[in-house]
């Protein structure tokens, strides 16, 4: 309860900062090719991109889901946008991913 203020500050600095580099940062270069936005990389890990294209993130943030079972760890969430939670669902569910 202590850092709790501490934390919800925190959370509302990195949505401002990360407004603030959307306004500033050029799209993703039209040259860097195409990805597919969900890639079974091994039967560990599953890429998933979370739809940020940028200049600085290509074509969008590499996630990933690593493990095996119905409970994995996700690496590297995202920007938390709504197309990308969809797209993490959708993996989640083709690969028996509870949570």
């Amino acid at each position: 309860p202590m850092f709790a203020d501490v934390a919800n500050a925190h959370a509302w600095l990195e949505a401002a900062q990360a407004l603030a580099m959307r306004a500033v940062v050029a799209p993703c270069p039209a040259h860097v090719p195409h990805l597919a936005p969900i890639v079974t990389l091994s039967d560990r890990v599953t890429r998933i991109l979370a739809l940020n294209p940028s200049a600085l993130t290509l074509r969008g943030t590499n996630t990933y889901l690593v493990g095996t079972g119905r409970e994995r760890a996700l690496i590297d969430c995202g920007e938390g946008r709504a197309e990308y939670d969809a797209l993490l669902l959708q993996a989640m569910r083709e690969r028996g991913v509870e949570r």
